[in-house]
């Protein structure tokens, strides 16, 4: 049973801050980010295209560096948005973090974000390393979301529990030693998680899922292709007007060495690929094929697209 959180009030505000604020903090570290990913893109725009899928890279190191230096000792535990609202990271006894704890509290909150980039462009793929990926993004991800709902004794997160670290309000400390985040919560995060991984597997149609990945194999041996993404599935519509209606389709991204994104027929010869590799497609209602060049940093991002709509039949 969770039990309170025992703190010196200073000017109205106990140790402990809340989640409302963490997060008004976030959005302006995260307008920061943008402003720098804005900067460097205006000078590094065709070394961030080349880079294609690997560009994420770049924001990642930005922002490792940003939030692991700010919220450590270097910097006083304050990131410039905890600066702007009055608040720090700190551990149980009320000092700021080390680099190295600092380093590892937010790697393991970008887990979500930046583990799917790392397997997207990674060729070399061990047969259990979807599993445990996904296990490890819905894990952190579920596990942030719910204890910023439900743990309202800590105000921890995942990545505050598995540190030891607590997001205070500045020049307050606790009057106690602060109170460990629930048992019972971690045992609802690790078992849902679990479900969330393992369930999925059971509905997955896996024969089609390796000829789609076949067919996006295909499609980035092409010399204008940087790289590319095949799905393939069932769309339901429903309104006033027309009824209930199902429709088929096969989606196809493609992103380009060039910005060529306005040449049908390059969308058109990749349509044929499609229909040639992935033969069930011919019975699906539509293809969408997108053309897009451009970047994504993970801070900033910067594309030009068209979608190309194609009767697989023709």
């Amino acid at each position: 049973m969770e039990m309170s959180q025992e703190s010196r009030i200073i000017d109205g505000k106990p140790w402990v801050c809340n989640f409302g604020i963490r997060i008004f903090a976030l959005i302006i570290d995260s307008l920061i980010l943008g402003g720098v990913g804005f900067v460097l893109s205006s000078f590094f725009e065709q070394q961030f295209i080349q880079l294609g899928d690997l560009a994420w890279a770049v924001g990642a190191l930005v922002s490792i560096s940003y939030f692991s230096i700010f919220n450590s000792s270097l910097m006083g535990g304050q990131t410039l948005g905890k600066n702007a609202t009055n608040i720090k990271v700190v551990d149980a006894n009320n000092k700021t973090l080390s680099f190295p704890r600092s380093l590892a509290r937010y790697c393991i909150f970008s887990i979500p974000y930046y583990l799917g980039s790392v397997t997207a462009s990674s060729e070399m793929m061990l047969p259990f390393t979807d599993t445990i990926v996904s296990f490890l993004v819905i894990a952190v991800f579920f596990g942030t979301v719910y204890l910023y709902i439900f743990n309202k004794v800590t105000r921890q997160t995942l990545h505050d529990v598995i540190v030891g670290s607590f997001v205070v309000n500045l020049n307050s400390a606790p009057a106690v030693a602060p109170t460990k985040v629930w048992k019972g919560h971690l045992i609802i995060i690790v078992t849902l998680a679990s479900l969330l991984t393992v369930v999925p597997a059971f509905f997955s149609e896996e024969e089609t899922v390796d000829r789609l990945t076949v067919t996006q194999e295909i499609l980035n041996d092409f010399d204008v292709v940087s790289s590319s993404y095949v799905a393939s599935g069932t769309r339901h519509f429903s309104s006033s007007e027309t009824g209930s209606r199902t429709t088929t389709y096969v989606d196809v991204s493609v992103t380009l060495v060039e910005d060529d994104v306005l040449n049908e027929s390059i969308a058109q010869a990749i349509a044929q690929e499609v229909v040639f590799s992935y033969p069930e497609s011919i019975d699906k209602d539509v293809m969408n094929v997108t053309l897009s060049y451009g970047y994504d940093i993970g801070i900033w991002s910067n594309w030009n697209s068209k979608t190309y709509r194609f009767n697989p039949k023709e």
